[in-house]
């Protein structure tokens, strides 16, 4: 089981998604990590079925407990989807669907400049499968969609490299 990291559940609490199984895992993975508090182990010993709102203030006082309540929304979203992105170029998440949540938190939480790219790139892509032609992204084609993707994601990987939101 891979361990859910704390960018995944800062992302998750930003966007206002429910909080279940996946802070418990969370929680689970810094008990592993040493990690211990009041907060964690309310988490950990939780079990379905979950009460979001139970589980949203545990998991808000171990954010508060690990100090990381301070930081900035847009950091968390562009750390979350430097995670994605590097699960992509791993093989173990599809391309487009992870290119589309990236430009859904891009769009929906007031433009993260830092995702902007991978926005205009949806948009090249939805131009190309629509129209054969796009307009967004300059030299991209149907042939080389992909793999431009691809490499942006690759960048944006190795040119993100944080590691700020392991506790």
């Amino acid at each position: 089981m891979a361990k859910v990291s704390t960018a995944c559940i800062q992302t998750r609490k930003i966007t206002q998604k429910t909080c279940g199984q996946e802070c418990v895992e969370w929680a689970i993975g810094l008990l592993e990590d040493g990690h211990d508090s009041h907060y964690l182990r309310l988490l950990i010993g939780m079990s379905p079925p979950f009460n979001h709102f139970e589980v949203a203030s545990y998991r808000d006082g171990l954010l508060k407990e690990l100090g990381f309540n301070k930081f900035d929304p847009a950091a968390w979203i562009c750390e979350y989807s430097r995670e994605q992105m590097q699960k992509v170029l791993k093989g173990e998440l599809d391309l487009i669907e992870t290119l589309q949540e990236v430009s859904f938190l891009h769009e929906s939480n007031g433009y993260i400049r830092g995702i902007q790219n991978f926005y205009l790139l949806l948009i090249a892509y939805e131009e190309l499968n629509e129209l054969s032609q796009q307009w967004t992204w300059p030299g991209a084609t149907l042939e080389n969609i992909h793999s431009i993707i691809q490499a942006e994601m690759k960048k944006y990987v190795d040119s993100h490299r944080q590691g700020w939101n392991k506790p």
